[in-house]
C-alpha cells in the first residue's frame, strides 16, 4: 500500500508508525489510511485459526498539526485514541479534541500514582429483589479519591486510563476490592454477591479468565459470588474474542449479566449467542415509566422475555416506591436505583447488612 518513499516503522507492541513525505493534505493521508485499513482487515490464517485483525489509525500533518516529529507524533497518537473510542477507523487530528492539555496529562500521570498509593476505591449500590426488598447482591462503581479534587466519578477518568494503557490494572483493582468486601458481607448473608463491570480491554484478555479464577480462590469465594456486567458496546469491540472470554467465565461459574439492555441495536442477538444469565433494563426506560406509555410497554415486553429465556431481569433507575411497586406487578425480579440507595462507601452499608464494624486498615 506504500510507495517507496513512505516510510513504516514498528514503534513497540502492536502500534506502528507510517511517514509520508509527499502528500498533499490530511485528507489525502487519511485516505491512505483507511486503503491500509481495508488491507490489514483481511483474514489471516493462524495455526488452522482464522484470525480477522483491526486497526485505528490517527493522522497528523505538517506543519498544520505540528513542526517538531514528537509533536506530531503525540497528536498522531491522540488521533488514534480518538478513532479507537469512536469506531471510525481513522480520525485526523482535532485541536478541538486535543486531549492533551495541561490539566489532564497531569490526571494521567496522578491516575498511575492513584492505582499505587490505593486512591482507588469502590462504592456499592444495593440490588434488591422484588417486591420484597431483600438485599441480594451490589454492584462495584470505582471512584477516584483524588487528594485535591475529591471524588472522583468514572467519566472523569476511565477514558484515561484506557487511554494510558491502565485499564487492566484498574479493572484487576476493582476485583480486588469487590471480593474482598463480599467475603466480609457473606459471613452474614452466605449467597450475598458482588456485581463488577468489565471493559472492552477485559473481553479483548485472554488471560481474564485465569484472573478471575486466582482471585476467586485467593478470597476463598465460590464463583457464585461474583457477576460481571458487559454492555454491547464493549462486545462490539472484537465480538468473537467477548464471547470465548465470557463462555470461560460461565464455565468457571460466574454470572454474565448484559448492561444497559435496550439501548444498543444487537441486543437481542447477543441473547442468543452468549451465555447471559442476566437483562439489566437500562434506567432511561425506566426512570419515567410512570408518565411514559412507550417505556412501559417496552419495560413489560423486556421482562415477559425474560422469564420465556429463563434470566433474571433487573430494572436500573428506580427512583421511586410507585415505580418500585409497577415493577413488582410486571414480574421484574431484582431492582436498583436512588429508591433503595446511592452508591456509597462499604462501611455504610455494612449496618444494613448486619455486619459488625472493623478496622479496615492493618
Amino acid at each position: 500500500m506504500l510507495r517507496e518513499v513512505d516510510t513504516l516503522a514498528r514503534l513497540g507492541g502492536d502500534e506502528f508508525a507510517i511517514v509520508l513525505p509527499e502528500v498533499r493534505d490530511a485528507d489525502a493521508a487519511a485516505e491512505v489510511a483507511r486503503r491500509m485499513v481495508c488491507a490489514l482487515e483481511g483474514p489471516v490464517d493462524f495455526d488452522a485459526i482464522h484470525v480477522t485483525p483491526q486497526a485505528s489509525v490517527g493522522v497528523a500533518v505538517f506543519p498544520d498539526h505540528g513542526r517538531d516529529v514528537d509533536v506530531l507524533l503525540s497528536r498522531a497518537d491522540q488521533a488514534m485514541y480518538e478513532a479507537k473510542r469512536t469506531r471510525r477507523r481513522v480520525s485526523i487530528y482535532d485541536s478541538n479534541k486535543d486531549r492533551s492539555s495541561v490539566g489532564r496529562l497531569a490526571l494521567m500521570t496522578e491516575l498511575r500514582e492513584a492505582l499505587q498509593r490505593g486512591d482507588i476505591v469502590c462504592h456499592y449500590q444495593p440490588i434488591a429483589a422484588l417486591p420484597h426488598g431483600e438485599i441480594l447482591g451490589v454492584e462495584a462503581l470505582v471512584r477516584w479519591q483524588h487528594p485535591c479534587h475529591g471524588l472522583l466519578a468514572p467519566a472523569e477518568f476511565l477514558d484515561l486510563a484506557e487511554q494510558v494503557g491502565l485499564m487492566r490494572l484498574l479493572t484487576a483493582t476493582v476485583l480486588e476490592q469487590a471480593l474482598l468486601q463480599c467475603r466480609r458481607w457473606r459471613v452474614v448473608k452466605p449467597d450475598f454477591f458482588v456485581s463488577v463491570n468489565l471493559s472492552g480491554e477485559s473481553l479483548r484478555d485472554a488471560s481474564f479468565p485465569e484472573t478471575v479464577a486466582r482471585a476467586l480462590e485467593r478470597h476463598q469465594l465460590p464463583a457464585s459470588a461474583l457477576e460481571l456486567e458487559v454492555t454491547e458496546g464493549a462486545i462490539l469491540e472484537d465480538p468473537l474474542q467477548a464471547r470465548s472470554i465470557l463462555v470461560q467465565l460461565q464455565q468457571l461459574g460466574v454470572s454474565i449479566a448484559l448492561d444497559d439492555f435496550g439501548t444498543g441495536y444487537s441486543a437481542l442477538s447477543y441473547l442468543a449467542e452468549l451465555p447471559v444469565h442476566k437483562i439489566k433494563i437500562d434506567r432511561r426506560f425506566v426512570v419515567d415509566i410512570l408518565s411514559n406509555p412507550v417505556g412501559e410497554v417496552i419495560v413489560e415486553a423486556v421482562i415477559d422475555l425474560g422469564g420465556r429465556l429463563r434470566v433474571e431481569v433487573l430494572a436500573e433507575g428506580v427512583e421511586s416506591r410507585p415505580v418500585w411497586e409497577l415493577l413488582a406487578r410486571m414480574g421484574c425480579s431484582q431492582a436498583q436505583g436512588f429508591y433503595l440507595s446511592r452508591p456509597v462507601p462499604p462501611e455504610q452499608l455494612d449496618a444494613a447488612l448486619g455486619v459488625r464494624a472493623v478496622s479496615r486498615r492493618p
